[in-house]
């Protein structure tokens, strides 16, 4: 999970500022959804009904846009860790 607050950059040397970078890097769909699973901490369900999708696409969805902001993640900071 992310664990890090809305707000200011931290810096480009901290893993806040990278995850920041990364998330503006991705599409509106997944920022929306990564947000609204890790601020918001909906559950699958509630994100179904926030999002007008079954709770099997919020699954889907879900992991994909984990995978996504991994990969870029991973690319941001030079390569696997």
């Amino acid at each position: 999970r992310l664990r890090f607050e809305p707000g200011p950059d931290p810096g480009p040397a901290s893993e806040n500022g990278t995850a920041r970078r990364v998330l503006e890097r991705l599409s509106l769909n997944d920022r929306e959804l990564l947000r609204l699973a890790m601020w918001e901490e909906l559950t699958p369900a509630e994100l179904a009904v926030a999002l007008d999708i079954t709770e099997n696409a919020v699954y889907i969805r879900l992991h994909r846009a984990r995978q996504r902001f991994a990969a870029l993640f991973e690319q941001e900071l030079g390569g696997p860790r």
